[in-house]
């Protein structure tokens, strides 16, 4: 994945309120792409299949939704990817305990958790 889609994500989750170190980010060699809430069972898959992007998504202990599809970054997946973190964080706080002692415990000493 680009390095400036890399951003695009660390941005939009600032913006929905959310750190971005609560975030994994997992690549596979066949293009497909992960993002994984630490603190839930919430995560955002994507795959890049010729010309269009196809997804899915779980939030919170819910089903998992799929086949979203879209043809580009900033006209379809972002906005998809905006409104999951959105309902993720919601999800979150419903579904699960969150521990902060054990997040800090955690925390790395770096701003970005996908190392740039």
């Amino acid at each position: 994945m680009e390095k400036w889609k890399k951003n695009d994500l660390v941005e939009t989750m600032q913006t929905v309120g959310l750190d971005p170190l609560q975030f994994e980010l997992e690549e596979s060699d066949d293009g497909k792409v992960r993002i994984k809430h630490k603190y839930s069972p919430s995560w955002f898959t994507f795959r890049y299949d010729g010309g269009s992007i196809t997804g899915s998504y779980v939030v919170g202990d819910g089903p998992e939704w799929g086949s979203v599809p879209s043809s580009t970054w900033h006209g379809g997946l972002l906005p998809r990817i905006t409104t999951w973190l959105s309902t993720a964080s919601y999800g979150r706080a419903r579904t699960t305990t969150y521990s902060l002692s054990a997040a800090q415990s955690r925390r790395p000493f770096v701003t970005c958790p996908w190392g740039f």
